[in-house]
């Protein structure tokens, strides 16, 4: 990885579609202010920015995080993950980046880990209620396709050779207050239309017999963030071994994201 290496049109183009363009300054809660592309240091009142200025600006507030990408990833990276780890940085945060499972496991050389921890970073606080934010999800996703794109392109996997199979620790699905696996939700349906009995409480679903409920999963005790590296580091230990090159876009890796 080179010293020089910079985002890619490619990587700016994500950045853009999910940072709002404003082509007049507008106000903060903190009582900042906010013009172009996300653009805050020099912002001020009563200013106006064109498209091209606007870019020329996200280019500018983009340095420090391109500096931050390269000082603390330490095995080399393709444009693609670069430019996918500098959109995600710039999203969550200098210091969240740095301390983030996504760091770890790129750094480890377990980079369908790192992949699967972009979705963690899905919530955001909105009337002082932390919640899963529709457009966090997308812009997860798109960082993430990126990162998993490889410089040679793709290859076909197709269905008559792979037929994908549930893979538990990932299938979280979000509900009101909490969050189950979708193999509680079917095992719960399943259960209802062979005895018609009512919808239990969430708090007596199990996921399995030898697991604990869910509620014990997603509380106080047991954090999201601990959810996230226990069952990470028993993915990587379990089924990949440190990978590089293109072998990291066929090497199994079953991780779950973080919930809360």
């Amino acid at each position: 990885m080179t010293k020089l290496q910079r985002v890619s049109q490619a990587g700016l183009n994500l950045i853009k579609s999910f940072e709002r363009y404003q082509p007049s300054s507008e106000p903060l809660q903190n009582g900042g202010w906010v013009v172009g592309y996300g653009h805050t240091r020099s912002a001020r009142q009563r200013v106006f920015v064109s498209k091209v200025e606007a870019e020329y600006l996200l280019r500018y507030d983009l340095q420090p995080i391109e500096e931050l990408v390269l000082n603390e990833v330490i095995v080399p990276l393709s444009q693609n993950e670069f430019d996918a780890l500098v959109a995600f940085a710039w999203n969550v945060g200098k210091d969240a980046f740095s301390n983030s499972d996504l760091l770890k496991y790129i750094n480890s050389g377990h980079k369908l880990a790192a992949a699967e921890c972009f979705s963690a970073w899905r919530k955001a606080r909105i009337g002082g209620k932390l919640m899963v934010v529709d457009a966090l999800v997308r812009r997860r996703s798109a960082e993430k396709n990126l990162f998993l794109n490889p410089p040679n392109g793709l290859s076909s996997e197709p269905s008559a050779f792979l037929r994908p199979e549930l893979d538990v620790t990932a299938s979280v699905m979000t509900l009101g207050d909490g969050a189950l696996s979708s193999e509680a939700k079917l095992s719960n349906a399943r259960s209802r239309n062979s005895e018609h009995t009512a919808i239990p409480d969430r708090s007596e679903i199990r996921l399995s017999d030898n697991k604990p409920r869910s509620d014990d999963l997603f509380g106080e005790e047991m954090t999201s963030e601990n959810l996230t590296r226990m069952t990470l580091d028993q993915a990587v230990n379990e089924n990949a071994p440190a990978a590089s090159g293109n072998d990291v876009y066929s090497s199994v890796s079953s991780c779950v994201p973080n919930v809360k």
